[in-house]
């Protein structure tokens, strides 16, 4: 099902992008911001299997947002920062488990054409994910992949940013407070789809 609303998200932005209604000659120039919120989905897996899943699947679907800023590099190239966030709680056996991760990342933006705003995002990162203070929280080096659409709302550099990002954790690590003597390695990954609003893209 999670791969099935990717691919139907991705369609829907190429086929916004490619719409010739909102196509103009190119604004980027200089230093953008956004700001946004996302559904997200996110799996972590270990050595011995499905962390989430062994605790409520519930967990692996949540709210999420980000922050981005950077400057363009050309019309067809930005380079900036972006902090994805993402969030969810379960009860499981009277318990309340709550897990979050954080991915932070260099991200480099390109856009095909200059009369149209679509674009497709390369991240290169870290992620940490947290599931209860007591269980700890682990991380390791990430990347991810996005597609995107600037969609000019008004005069002046305002735009509503329709996206989809994929992020995979390379390096798996134990939690922090695991002190057992063959400790599980874990990776996160997972998605986003959501809309921000941008100012100068």
């Amino acid at each position: 099902m999670r791969k099935i609303i990717f691919a139907v998200a991705l369609v829907a932005l190429a086929a916004a992008s490619a719409s010739t209604a909102f196509a103009q000659a190119s604004t980027r120039q200089g230093f953008y911001v956004s700001v946004g919120g996302a559904y997200g989905s996110v799996d972590l897996k270990g050595d011995q299997g499905d962390q989430l899943s062994d605790l409520s699947s519930s967990l692996k679907s949540g709210f999420a947002g980000y922050l981005a800023f950077g400057g363009t590099l050309s019309p067809k190239f930005r380079l900036g920062f972006e902090d994805d966030v993402f969030w969810s709680s379960a009860t499981v056996s009277s318990t309340k488990f709550n897990y979050n991760t954080m991915m932070y990342s260099g991200v480099l933006a390109f856009y095909p054409s200059e009369t149209n705003n679509f674009h497709a995002k390369l991240y290169l990162g870290y992620i940490n994910a947290t599931l209860n203070q007591d269980i700890g929280h682990e991380g390791g080096f990430a990347w991810g992949l996005g597609v995107g659409y600037d969609w000019t709302i008004a005069q002046g550099g305002l735009v509503l940013v329709p996206f989809v990002n994929y992020f995979d954790q390379a390096s798996g690590t134990k939690f922090s407070n695991d002190d057992s003597s063959n400790p599980e390695k874990f990776k996160a990954s997972g998605w986003l789809i959501g809309i921000g609003i941008g100012y100068h893209h």
